[in-house]
């Protein structure tokens, strides 16, 4: 690498490192802000997120319904069934993921509620 490349590379890794640094200031500031049962209610959201997301991949494996084809009102009856059932997994806790990623936040914030 040149002189002046390099010199680049330099300036552009500490500018990038100084923003990565304060968007994860910029968290830190906003997570100490919320409860503790705000930070669950948004743990549970991204669990019954993900199980939403996980559920629309598998629908992808099925192959489509030569009779129906490609509807855009039974598109929007999936989306809204994939909505209903990722709240109900969510809602019952059997899956677990928002306690393990609020029990994780309140470890990193040193065992002290959040």
């Amino acid at each position: 690498m040149d002189a002046i490349s390099n010199g680049l590379y330099t300036q552009y890794a500490s500018v990038y490192d100084n923003q990565d640094s304060k968007t994860i200031q910029s968290l830190k500031e906003k997570q100490g802000d919320a409860s503790n049962e705000e930070m669950l209610e948004a743990c549970k959201e991204f669990e019954q997120y993900f199980i939403e997301q996980v559920l629309k991949q598998v629908k992808k494996t099925i192959p489509k319904d030569t009779l129906l084809g490609d509807n855009e009102y039974i598109n929007m009856f999936e989306d809204q069934m994939f909505q209903g059932v990722a709240e109900k997994i969510t809602e019952s806790g059997e899956l677990g993921l928002a306690q393990q990623l609020y029990d994780s936040m309140v470890a990193q914030a040193g065992g002290r509620q959040l």
